[in-house]
């Protein structure tokens, strides 16, 4: 599917999982920097928040270079939010809206993410149903 279909997710968080096919640097005199956003990284076989999507780049810190170097090929699952950017169309070189993600968790392989969140659902089934009033802890007289 296109990005348009990140649409109905704009300036929302989402759920991402995708396959790091290349790592590399946006530019190689910056590799030193470390507050520029100087590393691509390309998605394939992207899912967001059940949306699939054909690939996404994102763009990080130079110190995100190591560690997606060490995740290439394999499944990456992470939080981000959905920011709309603007891009130049070459027909009529006008301004057209697009849909990317801006990374908000860690990149994390997904069977590590699914081992670590596979209890979190069963604490909330252990706690017991609570039925209360405001107004049994906070009198009208206060």
């Amino acid at each position: 599917m296109t990005r348009s279909a990140l649409k109905p997710f704009k300036n929302k968080r989402v759920m991402v999982t995708g396959r790091i096919q290349r790592v590399l640097f946006k530019n190689y005199l910056d590799r030193h920097s470390t507050f520029k956003p100087n590393v691509r990284i390309l998605l394939k076989d992207v899912f967001v928040s059940g949306v699939s999507i054909d690939h996404l780049w994102l763009y990080e810190t130079n110190k995100y270079y190591a560690l997606a170097m060490e995740l290439i090929h394999q499944r990456v699952k992470f939080s981000a939010n959905v920011v709309p950017y603007y891009k130049i169309n070459r027909n009529n070189n006008l301004f057209v809206q697009d849909y990317g993600i801006k990374r908000k968790g860690r990149l994390i392989t997904e069977e590590a993410y699914n081992q670590n969140n596979q209890y979190q659902d069963k604490i909330y089934e252990k706690l017991p149903d609570i039925d209360f009033r405001l107004e049994d802890f906070y009198s009208k007289e206060n």
